[in-house]
């Protein structure tokens, strides 16, 4: 398998944590070989920005918990707005996290966020689930 097929999610104190060596520098090197890293729950930790400017980042993923309140908290959607012009920005993929409903998924495809994850697509499906439902969307 090439590298580029993995995806390696990571969270803020991942990089942040030195004491078992350099993070920095082994993901780097994952990066060079070409494996996708994606930075996890953006948005909650400390340092947010500086990890963004900092670490070779393919994918930001965006908190459900921000993501629950669009259509309705104007908060939210000025944060999940400005992370998806900072992913556009860095020239990374923004991914919204907990998507449960139509209002959601519309208002992230109107605001350029071209990928989701959550219940409003699939609950949680076994390998051969999930296989069926992807040769059904390629036979359509």
């Amino acid at each position: 398998m090439h590298p580029s097929t993995f995806q390696l999610e990571i969270a803020e104190r991942t990089v942040t944590d030195t004491r078992g060596g350099d993070p920095l520098g082994v993901l780097r090197r994952l990066h060079d070989l070409g494996v996708r890293l994606a930075m996890d729950n953006f948005g909650t930790g400390s340092s947010s920005l500086a990890c963004l400017k900092a670490l070779p980042l393919d994918v930001l993923n965006i908190d459900r918990r921000f993501i629950s309140g669009l259509g309705s908290c104007r908060d939210d959607e000025v944060i999940v707005r400005t992370v998806i012009g900072l992913a556009d920005a860095f020239g990374i993929e923004a991914v919204a996290e907990g998507v449960e409903t139509d209002i959601q998924h519309r208002w992230l495809l109107a605001e350029g966020c071209r990928f989701a994850q959550g219940y409003h697509y699939s609950r949680p499906l076994t390998n051969q689930a999930a296989e069926l439902l992807l040769r059904s969307q390629i036979d359509r």
